[in-house]
C-alpha cells in the first residue's frame, strides 16, 4: 500500500519521476534507523518513527528533492484525531479505522483541518513545511509513521512526547514499508 502511496503522491503533484525508478531512499530515511540521513550523518536520539520522503530521480535521471509546494494527501479515509507541532512543522494524526492511524509530520496542515475532520481517500491535508530557516539543516520532507492505539487516550495526547517514547502501553509503532494495512480490513500484512 505504501508504494501505491508514493505512486499516488508522485502522480497528485505531477512529479516528473525517471522512467526506471523513483523514490530514493537512504537507510536512514527508514523505520527503525539510528543513523542520520541529513548533514553530515552520525546517529538519531531515538530510533526512527517512521520513513521519510525527501528525494527521487526526476525524468533526465538526476535527484530531486520534494518541496514546501510537494500537497500531502490522505493515504486512506479518515478522521483527523489531532494536530500537533514537531520540530520541522505539524504532525497530523489521522485514524483510519479503529485503532489504526498514521501520522503525516513535517506538514503545513490546510487551514480547514480540524480535529474531527473527515477526510476521503487522496484528500489534501496540507503541504510540506518550509524549513529553510529552520536551524537544524534538515531538508523538507514527509514523514509518515504508521501506529495502532493500544488502550483509551485523549487524542490531544497523540503527539511526538508520546510516539518517541515508544510506550507500548499506549501506542505500537509499524513499519509503514514493510508492515502495512489493507484499507478495508486493516490486517496487517507484508508487501
Amino acid at each position: 500500500m505504501f508504494l501505491n502511496y508514493l505512486s499516488d503522491l508522485a502522480e497528485l503533484n505531477s512529479l516528473p519521476l525517471y522512467s526506471r525508478g523513483g523514490w530514493i531512499f537512504h537507510p536512514g530515511m527508514l523505520f527503525g534507523s539510528p543513523f542520520k540521513w541529513w548533514g553530515s550523518g552520525g546517529l538519531r536520539a531515538t530510533l526512527h518513527e517512521g520513513v521519510d520522503v525527501v528525494m527521487y530521480k526526476n525524468k533526465d535521471g538526476e535527484t530531486a528533492h520534494v518541496t514546501p509546494t510537494l500537497e500531502v494527501p490522505s493515504i486512506f479515509h479518515g478522521v483527523v484525531l489531532n494536530i500537533c507541532s514537531d520540530f520541522l512543522g505539524k504532525s497530523v494524526i489521522v485514524s483510519h479505522r479503529d485503532n489504526f492511524c498514521l501520522v503525516y509530520a513535517h506538514i503545513e496542515p490546510a487551514q480547514s483541518l480540524r480535529s474531527g475532520t473527515r477526510l476521503a481517500r487522496g484528500e489534501v491535508l496540507g503541504n510540506v513545511a518550509d524549513t529553510s530557516g529552520k536551524k537544524s539543516g534538515i531538508p523538507s520532507h514527509l514523514h509518515v509513521t504508521a501506529l495502532e492505539i493500544l488502550m483509551p487516550i485523549a487524542h490531544e495526547k497523540l503527539d511526538w512526547n508520546l510516539f518517541i517514547r515508544r510506550d507500548q502501553d499506549y501506542v505500537l509503532l509499524y513499519d509503514p514499508v514493510h508492515n502495512f494495512f489493507d484499507e478495508h480490513n486493516f490486517k496487517r500484512f507484508h508487501l
